[in-house]
């Protein structure tokens, strides 16, 4: 009849246990202030609660021009908004650790499993699960406001993955797996967000026009490390098959802008790639954040620019490893978009073995 909320500290032990919301609200609620660790048991079939106009986004792509800007910001004021849903199966305002859970069955409209609040901690270990959960939007032809984001989690706090698998979840426009926003932390220590994919179809038939979803495993606005984790079998229909990393926005007229930085010390970006036939980048990594890599290996991704990666802003590679990665346009394992940025590539990085059918097969 309604969620499990729990607003003490508290060790739940749910080994063959199911909460199932039964397509009626969601299964957990946490609290602020509460510390709280699930060992096993399964949690399911939310579809969560009306997202309150506190929780909206106010942020904005940066990589927009000032009139998509502007009316992303007209959008909050939608009255659709009035019914936008959040937390799947579970919704998390304090600090949570998941040890071998399942979460899945999920839909909302932001975080079809789980939506982490800003200020909350996420850890999800062991054998966790979050799959089969789904970001769903109430008008998949305009991507107006918080709506398809985040079918696995929607992160506004600290998430930490050491462990488990954040696999086989759908959004329709932004973030198959997770999505990060303006403020975020979000560590893959280890543990995989495979095989995830964001839906909308790619639309339009010029650059200048074209219009689909982004990052397939991960859209993040705000900050990502990559750890000994996989990011691996991800698709998007406009850029970022495996992860979007991207700066923000105060205002339509962009002002104030909010860089995010990623930071790759290992793990594996591979075969992820974008599906549409014009204007699609970053078939592993799609980057407007400043960037620093390592280490790792980014293998066998393919896009129309930037097979391996597509980078908008300041990146530093000292390390890892680029290569089989495919453009069918251009930078087959890496593009470099903007001028008066600063790229640096040295160290131990190996970039081979990678093919673009216009130019830079390599850079």
């Amino acid at each position: 009849a309604s969620p499990l909320s729990i607003d003490k500290n508290v060790t739940i032990i749910a080994t063959g246990v199911t909460i199932d919301a039964a397509g009626k609200g969601r299964a957990l609620n946490v609290a602020k202030g509460a510390t709280v660790t699930m060992q096993g048991g399964t949690l399911k079939g939310g579809t969560g609660a009306v997202l309150p106009a506190s929780l909206r986004s106010t942020a904005l792509p940066e990589h927009m021009n000032a009139t998509a800007r502007a009316l992303l910001q007209t959008a909050n004021l939608n009255p659709q908004a009035t019914t936008l849903t959040y937390g799947g199966v579970l919704s998390n305002a304090g600090t949570l650790t998941l040890d071998g859970v399942t979460v899945t069955g999920g839909k909302a409209n932001s975080g079809g499993g789980i939506y982490n609040t800003e200020g909350a901690t996420l850890t999800l270990k062991g054998n966790t699960n979050v799959a089969g959960n789904e970001a769903t939007a109430l008008n998949s032809d305009v991507n107006t406001f918080d709506q398809g984001l985040g079918g696995g989690i929607y992160n506004k706090g600290t998430l930490t993955l050491a462990g488990g698998r954040i696999d086989g979840n759908r959004a329709t426009w932004s973030g198959g797996g997770i999505f990060g926003e303006v403020g975020s932390v979000t560590t893959l220590t280890s543990g995989s967000v495979n095989d995830n994919a964001c839906t909308r179809p790619l639309t339009g038939t010029t650059n200048a026009d074209a219009d689909g979803c982004a990052g397939g495993g991960l859209y993040m606005a705000g900050d990502l490390t990559l750890g000994s984790a996989s990011i691996s079998g991800n698709t998007a229909t406009h850029f970022g098959g495996g992860a979007v990393v991207l700066s923000s926005c105060v205002g339509a007229e962009c002002t104030t802008i909010i860089t995010p930085t990623f930071t790759m010390t290992g793990g594996t970006v591979e075969n992820n790639r974008t599906t549409g036939k014009v204007d699609n980048g970053g078939g592993g990594l799609w980057l407007n954040a400043k960037s620093t890599i390592s280490g790792g290996v980014i293998r066998g991704n393919s896009s129309m620019y930037g097979g391996g990666i597509d980078t908008w802003r300041d990146l530093t590679i000292t390390g890892g490893t680029i290569e089989k990665n495919t453009a069918t346009d251009s930078g087959g394992g890496i593009i470099f978009i903007r001028p008066g940025r600063t790229y640096r590539i040295g160290g131990t990085a190996q970039i081979s073995g990678n093919t673009a059918t216009g130019s830079g097969g390599g850079v």
